[in-house]
């Protein structure tokens, strides 16, 4: 689920995107946004960009997006092309991380496109999180983290392994594994 600064939530399924709508009665809905092409109807990641003021989301042959509130999807052209399964924005930084099954992409406050940055030894892949200078990944290989002595905001052929000691606590934060979520210790 993606809440755009317009006040617009939007959800991505296996049956393309719903955008929340309300009703002449003021009641709400999912409404499903329009078709990307034929015979494509799976939606993974879905993100919004600042920077366009458009939402994205990864299909299994392409990344849309829409500048109109999903009235209608736009094809993004990008260079080897693997289904993102979740995309993840650093606030601090405005570099957007994206995993698919093998691959961890960035995009760049400045950049055009994603570009491939680590190449995963995992089979499935479905979850990224920045944690400081930490890329962490939830795969069928385990829980993967980038290796420290690479930057993840600039170099273009991190390791990723699953030697992950202290989980538990990465910067300062708790972090549950299973989700890559985390919280303080107040609970918070």
């Amino acid at each position: 689920i993606l809440e755009a600064p317009s006040g617009n939530a939007y959800l991505s399924t296996d049956m393309g995107v719903f955008k929340l709508t309300y009703s002449e009665e003021n009641n709400l809905f999912w409404e499903q946004t329009a078709v990307f092409e034929e015979f494509i109807s799976d939606s993974y990641a879905i993100w919004y960009e600042s920077a366009s003021d458009r939402v994205y989301t990864s299909t299994p042959v392409a990344i849309f997006y829409t500048a109109d509130g999903g009235s209608s999807w736009d094809k993004v052209s990008i260079d080897e092309y693997d289904p993102f399964f979740d995309v993840y924005l650093d606030s601090s930084s405005d570099y957007f991380f994206a995993v698919s099954n093998k691959y961890v992409w960035r995009k760049g406050p400045l950049d055009s496109s994603f570009s491939q940055i680590g190449f995963l030894e995992a089979d499935m892949s479905r979850k990224v999180v920045a944690f400081g200078t930490d890329l962490l990944v939830s795969s069928s290989s385990g829980l993967l983290r980038s290796d420290a002595s690479y930057d993840i905001f600039a170099d273009t052929d991190i390791e990723f392994d699953n030697d992950v000691e202290n989980i538990s606590e990465i910067n300062g934060l708790n972090v549950i594994a299973t989700c890559l979520n985390t919280f303080d210790n107040d609970g918070e």
